[in-house]
């Protein structure tokens, strides 16, 4: 049985190896909060899970010290994030919070020819589907973008392209396990181009530059 087909009762009567139990989400970012003010989280709904950015949402109107322990929430779901944008525009509104103090909401995107209906294909070197994508019935237009990385992100052509996406919208980078890269190298290169968010495992080959060096990387 899949994670996902469990009820919230199921899952957090689970335990790990270690003995303890799965964290809530209101447990993970009052961690984030409590670790330091640079600490925050990327937050990923599943496709279809509508309950959950409202869910999401409810949560910040009623612990809204959390808001800022939450840097971005993305999804594959085009309409689920349109729905979140907007209904963090309202919590805004009702907090008296500016809107730039919400978390990002940036739509996931592949590499490849899509394999399920809700998957947004993107050619880096032609982005030029983004900003229909970002946009929906003349309400708040999403912030950005998470792509999954391509080869052609380090080639002159599509470094030029991160370059002139990454000033129109927030753009962030992910990529699959063992089979995209994940080193210190590209994560600098992509955020050189302007990326915001660049998503690593942190493998133990993954070497860090001195402090005043390192980056945000999710």
């Amino acid at each position: 049985m899949k994670v996902g087909d469990l009820t919230l009762k199921e899952i957090i009567s689970l335990t790990f190896k270690s003995g303890s139990r799965p964290p809530l989400l209101i447990d993970v970012l009052t961690s984030a909060r409590a670790l330091e003010s640079n600490c925050k989280l990327v937050i990923e709904i599943k496709p279809g899970n509508i309950e959950a950015s409202t869910a999401l949402v409810r949560l910040f109107r009623h612990h809204p010290d959390l808001i800022d322990s939450c840097a971005v929430v993305m999804s594959f779901d085009a309409f689920i994030m349109h729905r979140l944008k907007c209904e963090l525009n309202d919590l805004s509104s009702f907090l008296g919070y500016d809107s730039n103090m919400m978390p990002q909401v940036l739509l996931l995107t592949v590499a490849e020819q899509p394999q399920k209906h809700y998957e947004l294909w993107l050619n880096i070197l032609d982005p030029s589907p983004v900003h229909s994508w970002l946009q929906h019935e003349n309400k708040p237009s999403l912030d950005g973008v998470y792509l999954q990385y391509q080869p052609e992100m380090l080639e002159p052509a599509g470094m030029q392209s991160l370059k002139d996406l990454s000033k129109q919208y927030r753009v962030g980078v992910w990529g699959y396990y063992k089979k995209d890269p994940d080193d210190y190298k590209t994560a600098k290169h992509l955020i050189s181009c302007g990326v915001s968010f660049v998503n690593t495992d942190l493998p133990r080959t993954f070497k860090l530059e001195p402090k005043e060096h390192r980056m945000a990387l999710y």
